[in-house]
């Protein structure tokens, strides 16, 4: 990012040399005596390193270097997490004797110190402060103890690895983290150096804050290269609702796997404990993060007016569900799908004067080509296709539902349907949303202070990202354009 502009200085026997250089190499051409010296003089400057775009885990990621030694910052010396903070190109760089490090290595050697930024969140609002941090050379890493550890850095809050906005956060390894939120757990292992927790046989247990009113994930960071028997269920309050299986499901990469948590066991709840626990001779994690979050795809302003849980038989027969395919049980979840035009049917209640949105829980790597439609009453609502739509993952999809499926009604049925006699579903969760209808977008965005790139779709409902269908994107009271998703 910033070149050495110093030139390597070469002396033979103290005289300095003018050389060629050749594939990166100096060329010396000279008699050479038996005795001659040569001293190489290295620029020590302090410099940002990119590395080739083509590797995207390191885009907008910089590595630091003094001469030709690489640095690397640590939790020691900085926030024990470091998943929050970033270094700006150019940033201010000073090179200091470490004290720390002088009991350790002949001759002192330096650490780096550099201006930057951490970037939290506060009580749903990003906060973004000052702060100096300090890096060490990557040949003395974890002398001082074990402790997480980082080459690459965000140049920008963009590209720092902020999966949610989360509404409560256990940082693994972190002391003061982990007891505040009640760390139980039987067979525990960590890596303190990565930041990782896991249990071989036995489980892992925290209390987390979530939303008493709205539908909550619980979310899990994890290493993508992971395998070998990590198989483990998920429990919230004692009552078994999912679980996970990692066999390297997204190689050399971290990911982040979301679990809805069933609004019947979170209801009027704003704290919540949830038990990971892996059968004998299985592993449950490595967990490198722990979040509660707002289901993903909920828009902005619903409240639910009802919901399904398919694992529970008694909710299915309330909502008087039917269909012609099968019932089976999918880590940990019950899924239910139907076939052809007979597909699948149930009943929810809806609000009889607001908008209303159906949300759907679907298994993002269904393997067999599955093309339906979706009816409320007999109002078309939406077609679905699910073929590998998020590998590895379950995920919720949200349909508008037109106003006359369910104006001045207290209950609808819901059909899934194929004309195409594919499979519909499977299903493993369904939610009724609602919220007031505006019939203004512009309305819908209101006054407030400027801020960055908002999407509404046409009933004026607020997304963080667009959504299918029509998207009206602003920015504070200008509408900027009009998308198709």
């Amino acid at each position: 990012v910033n070149p050495t502009t110093a030139p390597v200085v070469i002396k033979v026997n103290g005289v300095e040399q003018t050389y060629p250089t050749h594939n990166g190499y100096a060329v010396l051409t000279r008699q050479w005596q038996a005795g001659d010296v040569i001293e190489v003089k290295l620029p020590m400057d302090i410099h940002q390193v990119q590395s080739n775009p083509a590797l995207e885990t390191n885009r907008d990621m910089r590595s630091y270097e003094r001469g030709p030694i690489v640095y690397c910052i640590e939790g020691v010396d900085n926030s024990r997490s470091l998943e929050h903070l970033y270094i700006p190109d150019n940033a201010s760089c000073t090179a200091l004797h470490s004290r720390p490090l002088k009991s350790l290595f002949d001759g002192n050697p330096y650490m780096i110190r550099a201006k930057g930024f951490v970037k939290d969140l506060n009580e749903g609002e990003d906060v973004v402060r000052e702060a100096t941090f300090t890096l060490v050379p990557y040949f003395a890493r974890a002398y001082r103890g074990n402790c997480a550890m980082k080459v690459w850095i965000p140049a920008d809050e963009s590209s720092i690895a902020q999966p949610v906005d989360y509404i409560d956060e256990v940082v693994i390894c972190n002391w003061e983290s982990e007891n505040a939120h009640n760390l139980h757990g039987e067979n525990m292992r960590t890596g303190i150096e990565l930041g990782w927790r896991d249990s071989d046989s036995g489980f892992i247990q925290y209390d987390m804050q979530i939303n008493p009113d709205l539908p909550c994930d619980f979310i899990t960071k994890q290493w993508g290269s992971d395998g070998g028997n990590r198989e483990y269920d998920i429990y919230v309050d004692g009552q078994k609702f999912a679980g996970d299986v990692l066999d390297n499901c997204f190689p050399n990469q971290y990911y982040y796997i979301r679990h809805a948590l069933p609004f019947e066991l979170t209801q009027g709840k704003s704290k919540v404990t949830i038990k990971m626990q892996a059968p004998a001779g299985k592993i449950v994690g490595g967990l490198f993060g722990c979040y509660t979050a707002l289901s993903e795809e909920l828009p902005v302003g619903t409240v639910p007016v009802d919901c399904m849980w398919t694992n529970n038989s008694s909710v299915r027969r309330k909502h008087h569900y039917s269909s012609n395919g099968q019932t089976g049980t999918f880590r940990g979840r019950t899924w239910c799908d139907g076939r052809g035009t007979i597909g699948q049917k149930w009943t929810m209640s809806v609000n009889p004067t607001n908008r209303n949105y159906l949300m759907l829980y679907y298994w993002g790597d269904e393997s067999d080509l599955r093309q339906f439609d979706i009816y409320c009453d007999d109002t078309y609502v939406a077609s679905e296709t699910l073929l590998h739509n998020d590998p590895h993952r379950f995920f919720f999809r949200c349909y508008a539902i037109p106003e006359e499926g369910t104006s001045g009604k207290q209950s609808v049925t819901l059909h899934l349907t194929s004309p195409s006699d594919t499979k519909t579903g499977g299903i493993y969760y369904a939610y009724m949303m609602s919220a007031p209808i505006i019939d203004d977008v512009q309305a819908a965005v209101g006054s407030g202070a400027a801020q960055a790139m908002r999407y509404f779709n046409i009933s004026g409902i607020e997304s963080q990202a667009p959504v299918g269908g029509i998207n009206v994107v602003v920015n504070n009271t200008n509408i900027l354009k009009v998308i198709h998703q």
